[in-house]
């Protein structure tokens, strides 16, 4: 180890000479040692244009070879540097970076020269210090580190490294994502000095990532994924050295990117995490959210509070009425529904409810106790009336057979007023069936016996193989039953159901392909829900309204008449307007 001026000289000139020499002080060259394409990852991030972003898979190291080791790279080219290191989450995230960028240049020999307690006037507190060399005056520390939620205004920097700043929890819904992009905006005002370099560094969590947005706006990103992408793989950017290998032929697709630091086995263990996992924060893939490769959308439902034993006979469908967006976004005084899905895809009210309601023309249940890996027993009913199909609950229960799970299938039936039952009878031969029904005769009901159901209630169990047993490939089979529904607006769900951030995922994440979802439970029990009524899904919900509304009008009539209006050949008293007994 020399101290010598062009050893000094080739410290500050080259960040990878730079960061091998600060791995091996540190042994980390031991534990995690640098490859090429960790090297490739360094050099980019060290040369690449002002505003620049490093996408790379899970675990690779980012935050150390990247955020940590470049932070020290460049106070060490110039001590009057400000730099903002903007986070997931100031605690433990930035306190941790920040920590770490401390603890190296405390004791990298090379680095001493830096260590804040040199220097009595240096700011030196858990997430922000000076190094010693730093002017006094400045208002700005050496280094500050805040998390994306946090004040970052006010702050003025050099240089802005945006580490993993979004995450699985920031980018849930649409407005989580728009509180995003908006945070980020500040970063043009922040970094305010010299080149006024912005840098991204972090692995996309969600189908419409802000890391996409930003290469549109102009931000020059290479990524690195964990094995050579697949042709079909749109990977977001891939790095020229991987491209140029892959055109070679030097490597295949599926081969291991980083073969040093990880196995086969490793893979297949990401890859059971489940392929949204696997394509996102693994290979970086940016075409997840293809609308044609995902059907199903929330916009084209309507929520209500779906009734038990009644529905509206007209329901107007739209996204604006005379009050403006009809969107559950909390305006019309009640809880808002945070949306799941991609884009400005979110959850709706109807935009007008008929004045008329009546009687559903019968309501099934459909249970799928298969489930599958760690899948739950789903139950779904769904009530039919005038065309439109009305979801009043879709559950899913742990256990399955035990009979505090058949117990509340029962309970929820009646409460739903389900007469007819479906039980996909694929896993265990019908056996669930049998298991079931003298658990459900428990809960029937004999007329008076129960206020809320003065005609009593029981409910059926219908063994028809031609609904019950399923073929075919699952993701397939639930898209072709709830697409032609859903996008047609005859689907109609209970709030209860929207706020159903599982049911959400699924719904709007299921794609053809098999294995597209990690779980497929609450959709696959609502789409047997839907087959259950495919027969009387032929008639058009206006028609059927207005049929419907003329019946119950007729009906009405005829009520009064047989109540009040005495026949002609009876006694015309005082009292022919009194209700007969």
């Amino acid at each position: 180890m020399s101290g010598g001026a062009e050893y000094l000289a080739h410290l500050r000139d080259d960040f990878l000479f730079f960061l091998r020499e600060l791995w091996t002080d540190r042994g980390l060259d031991r534990l995690a040692p640098l490859s090429e394409v960790e090297l490739d990852v360094a050099r980019w991030i060290a040369n690449g244009p002002n505003r620049r972003g490093v996408l790379a898979f899970r675990f690779i190291g980012k935050t150390h070879f990247g955020t940590a080791a470049y932070t020290c790279w460049r106070l060490f080219r110039d001590p009057q540097t400000k730099i903002l290191i903007v986070s997931k989450s100031k605690i433990p995230a930035a306190r941790d970076t920040v920590g770490m960028i401390r603890e190296w240049i405390r004791h990298v020999w090379f680095l001493r020269h830096l260590d804040p307690s040199l220097n009595p006037l240096a700011t030196d507190q858990t997430f922000q210090f000076d190094v010693a060399p730093a002017e006094a005056d400045s208002r700005s520390p050496s280094v500050l580190a805040q998390g994306i939620d946090g004040q970052i205004t006010g702050s003025r920097a050099h240089l802005i490294i945006a580490d993993d700043v979004e995450t699985k929890d920031n980018v849930k819904t649409v407005d989580a994502r728009r509180d995003l992009a908006e945070a980020i905006t500040e970063f043009r005002a922040i970094a305010s000095f010299g080149e006024k370099e912005i840098l991204y560094i972090g692995t996309p969590h969600h189908e419409e990532s802000v890391y996409l947005k930003l290469v549109e706006k102009g931000y020059a990103f290479r990524s690195w994924p964990k094995t050579y992408p697949d042709p079909d793989e749109r990977t977001i950017c891939l790095a020229p050295l991987l491209a140029d290998r892959l055109a070679r032929g030097l490597a295949k697709p599926g081969e291991l990117t980083c073969p040093h630091r990880f196995t086969a086995d490793d893979i297949a263990q990401d890859k059971a995490e489940g392929r949204r996992f696997w394509l996102m924060q693994m290979q970086l893939v940016a075409n997840l959210s293809d609308s044609t490769q995902y059907p199903l959308r929330l916009s084209d439902l309507m929520v209500m509070d779906v009734a038990r034993d009644q529905a509206p006979l007209s329901l107007v469908y739209g996204l604006r009425d005379h009050n403006g967006s009809t969107a559950l976004d909390g305006r019309d005084g009640r809880e808002a529904i945070p949306s799941l899905g991609f884009g400005y895809d979110a959850l709706h009210r109807p935009a007008l409810i008929g004045a008329s309601w009546g009687p559903y023309a019968g309501t099934k249940m459909w249970i799928d106790p298969a489930g599958r890996g760690t899948d739950l027993c789903a139950a779904a009913c769904v009530g039919y009336l005038a065309g439109r199909l009305f979801v009043k609950r879709l559950v899913g229960l742990p256990g399955g057979t035990d009979d505090a799970s058949l117990i509340q299938l029962a309970i929820l039936a009646r409460e739903t007023g389900s007469r007819e039952i479906y039980i996909e009878n694929n896993w265990g031969g019908g056996m669930f069936a049998k298991l079931f029904q003298p658990i459900l005769s428990r809960f029937f009901l004999r007329p008076g016996e129960h206020p809320g159901f003065p005609e009593g209630w029981s409910a059926q169990i219908i063994d028809d193989p031609k609904i019950t047993h399923v073929h075919g490939q699952k993701e397939v089979r639930i898209i072709e039953a709830l697409e032609p529904v859903s996008s047609g607006h005859r689907l109609i769900i209970d709030r209860s159901v929207a706020l159903d951030q599982d049911f959400q995922r699924q719904f709007t994440r299921i794609t053809r392909e098999r294995g597209s979802l990690e779980h497929d439970d609450l959709v696959d029990a609502l789409a047997g829900a839907v087959k259950a009524w495919t027969y009387a899904l032929s008639a058009d919900p206006e028609k059927s309204a207005e049929r419907l509304e003329n019946q119950l009008t007729d009906q009405a009539i005829l009520e009064f008449h047989r109540r009040f209006v005495r026949p002609a050949s009876s006694d015309r008293g005082q009292n022919w307007l009194r209700p007969r007994k």
